[in-house]
């Protein structure tokens, strides 16, 4: 018998660390949406074959390489390479 997937069960995520559910979300290679309920709202975190493609909160969509430019994770010279290169790639 195989186990359930956390994304594959039924039921309440919110005691499941957030990292366990995208480490299963990039095992599996999922692609969909991981909604998150918190304070009254609902953040969502677009993922593609398993990685995180976008990321929409209270303020509307934003792209996940506005995002890490904004927490200052990476600088604009990464964020613009990652552009030129996904432009190329598709």
């Amino acid at each position: 018998m195989s186990a359930v997937s956390l994304l594959e069960a039924p039921g309440d995520l919110s005691l499941t660390p957030l990292a366990a559910i995208l480490l299963e979300a990039l095992n599996s290679r999922a692609t969909g949406i991981l909604s998150v309920e918190h304070g009254g709202g609902q953040s969502r975190v677009y993922l593609r074959d398993g990685r995180p493609a976008g990321a929409q909160v209270a303020a509307g969509f934003r792209p996940l390489g506005h995002l890490l430019l904004q927490a200052g994770v990476i600088d604009i010279d990464v964020l613009s390479r990652s552009l030129a290169a996904m432009a190329t790639t598709r």
